[in-house]
C-alpha cells in the first residue's frame, strides 16, 4: 500500500475517532457523569471506567494529532518536520493528560490574552495586505477569514469574562459570593456560539481558497 494512501486511511481514522467519541458519545457520556460527578469512573463497567474516561478526554487532542499525522504522511511531509511533529506531539500530549494547576495566577491570563491580541492584529493586517493584491473569489475567501478571526479573538476576550470578571469561572467563592451563575451561563453559550461562527468562516475561506486555486492549477 502506498504511503499516501497509509496517510489517507490515518486520517479517516483520526476524523473518525473525533466524530464518535468526542462529540457523539458525550451526549450520554458528559450528562452521567454530570449525574454521579468523578465517582462515576470508578465503577465496574468498561464505560463508567478511567480508561474510557481517559479514551474519551483525549478524543479530541489525540484525534486531531491522528488526523495531522495522516496528511503528514499523505502530502510527503520532510523528515526533518515529520520528527519535530511527532516530538511536539508526544510533549503536547503529556502536557494535556498530566500538568494540572491549583492557583489562580492572574499574569497568565494577562500575558496570554496579549499575545492573542498581537498575534489577532498581526493576522488581520497581514490578510488585508494581501487581500488588495488579490481577485475574484479569493478576496471572499480573505473576507471569511478575517470574520472568522474577528469572531475567534471575541471568543478569547468571552472566556476572559467567563473564567474572570463578571462570571468568575475558575473563582467559585466569589462566583456564590456575588451570585454570577445566570451570567457565568449566558457568558458560555456566547462564547460557544462565537466560537463555532469563526470556525465555520474559517472552513468557508478555506473552502473557498481551495476552490480558487483549483481553477486556477
Amino acid at each position: 500500500m502506498k504511503a499516501k494512501n497509509v496517510g489517507f486511511i490515518i486520517f479517516i481514522i483520526g476524523i473518525i475517532y473525533m466524530v464518535i467519541d468526542g462529540w457523539l458519545i458525550s451526549w450520554w457520556f458528559v450528562p452521567d457523569y454530570h449525574a454521579i460527578g468523578p465517582a462515576f469512573i470508578s465503577g465496574n463497567s468498561f464505560y463508567s471506567s478511567n480508561a474510557f474516561f481517559t479514551f474519551w478526554a483525549l478524543s479530541v487532542p489525540l484525534g486531531s494529532i491522528i488526523t495531522a499525522l495522516g496528511l503528514a504522511i499523505y502530502t510527503h511531509l520532510e523528515r526533518v518536520r515529520f520528527l519535530i511533529f511527532i516530538v511536539s506531539s508526544v510533549v503536547l500530549l503529556a502536557w494535556l493528560g498530566l500538568w494540572s494547576q491549583s492557583i489562580v495566577y492572574p499574569v497568565l491570563y494577562g500575558i496570554g490574552g496579549g499575545i492573542i491580541l498581537f498575534s489577532f492584529c498581526i493576522s488581520i493586517w497581514s490578510l488585508i495586505k494581501i487581500r488588495m493584491k488579490s481577485h475574484g473569489i479569493i478576496k471572499t475567501a480573505f473576507d471569511f477569514r478575517i470574520l472568522g478571526y474577528i469572531l475567534l479573538v471575541i471568543t478569547a476576550w468571552g472566556m476572559c469574562g467567563l473564567l474572570g470578571i463578571p462570571s468568575f469561572g475558575i473563582r467559585p467563592e466569589d462566583l456564590l459570593k456575588y451570585n454570577t451563575q445566570s451570567m457565568l451561563i449566558t457568558m458560555g453559550a456566547k462564547v460557544l456560539i462565537c466560537f463555532t461562527l469563526g470556525w465555520i468562516m474559517l472552513a468557508v475561506s478555506q473552502v473557498l481558497e481551495y476552490r480558487s486555486n483549483k481553477k486556477v492549477s
